[in-house]
């Protein structure tokens, strides 16, 4: 009587697992791929290797390091450039 409850359950909590995960990528691809095009000197410190090392972040540290590119890097360079 159980079961099919259960496996329904968790059917639906793979779903929901698997729409998670295709986003958390699309996202970290798409913050890579902005990181790759962007020219050095719109990094905020522009330091010579602030592109390498942005791209290493993202690379290595995956959806985290992607998270604080998107804070650090993507957002101040977007507020930055509606307020010109």
């Amino acid at each position: 009587m159980i079961e099919p409850i259960l496996m329904g359950l968790s059917l639906a909590f793979f779903g929901i697992y698997t729409i998670v995960v295709i986003l958390a990528f699309g996202f970290w691809l798409l913050m890579l791929k902005d990181c790759l095009q962007r020219p050095g000197e719109r990094f905020p410190a522009s330091g010579e290797y602030d592109k390498l090392i942005w791209c290493l972040a993202i690379f290595f540290v995956h959806f985290i390091g992607a998270v604080l590119y998107y804070f650090l890097v993507y957002k101040k360079d977007l507020r930055g450039r509606t307020t010109q």
